[in-house]
């Protein structure tokens, strides 16, 4: 799938604005699906329950989740428990740290590597997924306000650890992130037979959105987003910082649009090969 231009320009087939409406649509109608409230005990047994036809919401309890395949057929969500909202002068970073160094007690962590197949709208909300992340079926596919990252505690960048997390998106329509971070132990150098693994993968025919969301090093040590095949990115109000290897590769025939968004200080800056073609507005 080619991305069309218009008097040379690349010309977005989905637009930022027409994503965040979706979501918050689907949002407002939440509230009337099928309601489960799982805990990391019994969240597989209780989706093997769902049918693949059925709309329904997760709600996971705080704590640490094991691997698993989600596969859906209608439209789901999972939600997790956010942390509670600072009603101080402190800002909402501060908040998640702190969050984060009580031993994940108020997060729905997925620990272990976990595989999404959406054959229709699936959303993930204030999840925070702490290994690999692989996205396949035709979409769309949402993650609102997740937090991806392998390190139990931020603070200790240069600690060593043998997890990493990433996302590999292979879908026939749409990945969008929304409010998200990827934070420390992102993306590995040295690993999956000595190849870099990048943050967020794009390929096939997948249309990534990132929107609000940011990736910062150090604990990013390799790309922070690759594209590859046809693979399309669209993204807004993007901070990709400090990472060890590059902001952003562009390879084959896939393209990246990129509105207000600020790429600084990474080892291997932007990359666009073969037949890549980016566009910065």
């Amino acid at each position: 799938m080619e991305r069309e231009r218009d008097n040379g320009y690349l010309t977005p087939s989905w637009n930022v604005s027409g994503v965040r409406l979706a979501f918050a649509k689907f949002l407002e109608s939440a509230p009337s699906l099928t309601t489960t409230h799982v805990s990391p005990r019994n969240f597989l047994s209780e989706l093997k329950k769902m049918r693949e036809d059925q709309s329904y919401r997760m709600c996971l309890m705080n704590g640490e989740y094991g691997q698993c395949h989600i596969k859906n057929g209608a439209p789901c969500l999972f939600v997790g428990d956010l942390p509670p909202e600072d009603t101080g002068e402190e800002g909402t970073s501060e908040v998640k740290d702190a969050s984060r160094d009580d031993k994940n007690s108020v997060w729905s962590v997925f620990k272990q590597a976990v595989k999404i197949e959406a054959h229709s709208l699936i959303v993930f909300k204030g999840v925070w997924f702490a290994s690999r992340v692989e996205v396949t079926g035709s979409g769309p596919v949402f993650f609102n306000e997740c937090l991806f990252g392998a390190a139990t505690h931020r603070s200790h960048r240069d600690a060593p650890s043998p997890a990493f997390a990433s996302v590999h998106a292979s879908v026939g329509g749409l990945c969008a992130f929304s409010e998200c971070e990827f934070i420390h132990n992102c993306g590995s150098v040295g690993e999956a037979g000595g190849c870099e693994v990048p943050v967020l993968i794009g390929t096939g025919q997948t249309k990534l959105n990132v929107h609000n969301s940011s990736f910062f090093g150090s604990g990013i040590v390799s790309t922070a987003i690759m594209l590859s095949e046809n693979a399309l990115l669209e993204a807004e109000n993007v901070s990709i910082t400090r990472c060890g290897s590059h902001s952003l590769v562009v390879s084959d025939t896939s393209s990246a649009l990129v509105f207000r968004s600020v790429f600084s200080q990474s080892n291997g800056g932007i990359w666009v090969k073969n037949n890549g073609q980016l566009e910065i507005r």
